[in-house]
């Protein structure tokens, strides 16, 4: 197994992420709010040449970059080495908003030093700003250091999902009806742009469901530096898949379980 990358190694690996994004960025706002073919993958989401051709575009700085290193995308598939780098990579996440020409749709990418995620970066293309963390170095919107909520008060907490839809058909209904009856804002402002906003600090807990790996990952770095957290929306030991949310303070975490699960 490779040694961990040190400080000045993890920064230098940031740059290369960041002007990794910015080139797939400015290839995915060229298809954007533009007539552009949708199909369906196997599980029914949704799938446009955008997400292919930029999922190619960082595979290949990669594989030219660091080509020791293992590389795992939505669209292309990769299995994840426990003894070997890995980069996760989701070229578009929110392709919902993407292709009916809403600007919260975000690419996600991240580095793993074997299974744990060491540098995650969320840019949002349409919207021209991108936020990275990095272990030990924190969490950064565009030069400006993250900080996620300090509430521990869920009467005065701003709580978002992606989709009450999603949060219907995916068993979470009562767990979502009663947080939001508990909180005193709730809105579907979601993807990975809704865990952004918990990362800097604008809004509290983020509810998701039906997420995979490559939707997580890269959000960790991000929300561990700023201060937040990931929870499983039963109070299970956590994972990266399934239903979750993200909060800002662990005090607020262990109020909204205990409504959710009541």
């Amino acid at each position: 197994m490779s040694t961990m990358p040190d400080p000045d190694q993890r920064r230098e690996l940031v740059q290369f992420a960041l002007q990794t994004m910015r080139l797939a960025g400015k290839l995915i706002l060229s298809h954007f709010d533009t007539p552009i073919r949708v199909e369906l993958k196997q599980d029914q989401s949704p799938v446009t040449i955008a997400d292919l051709q930029a999922e190619e575009l960082i595979r290949r700085e990669i594989e030219s970059a660091f080509p020791q290193h293992h590389v795992i995308g939505e669209e292309f598939g990769g299995t994840m080495q426990a003894d070997r780098f890995n980069w996760i990579i989701d070229p578009i996440d929110g392709t919902q908003s993407f292709i009916h020409g809403v600007p919260l749709f975000g690419s996600l990418l991240a580095l793993l030093h074997g299974t744990t995620p060491i540098i995650g970066v969320i840019a949002f293309p349409a919207l021209q700003t991108t936020a990275w963390g990095a272990v030990g170095l924190g969490a950064y919107q565009d030069g400006r250091r993250l900080h996620a909520s300090t509430n521990t008060r869920l009467e005065e907490a701003t709580v978002l999902c992606t989709s009450v839809g999603l949060m219907t058909d995916f068993g979470q209904a009562a767990r979502w009806e009663r947080l939001r009856k508990a909180c005193r804002v709730d809105r579907a402002w979601g993807d990975c742009y809704g865990h952004f906003l918990v990362a800097s600090g604008r809004v509290d807990l983020m509810c998701d469901t039906d997420v995979k790996e490559h939707d997580i990952l890269p959000l960790l770095p991000v929300l561990q530096e700023a201060g937040a957290q990931m929870r499983m929306l039963d109070g299970s030991q956590f994972q990266p898949r399934g239903s979750l949310f993200s909060v800002g303070n662990p005090a607020l975490a262990d109020a909204a379980l205990a409504i959710m699960n009541r």
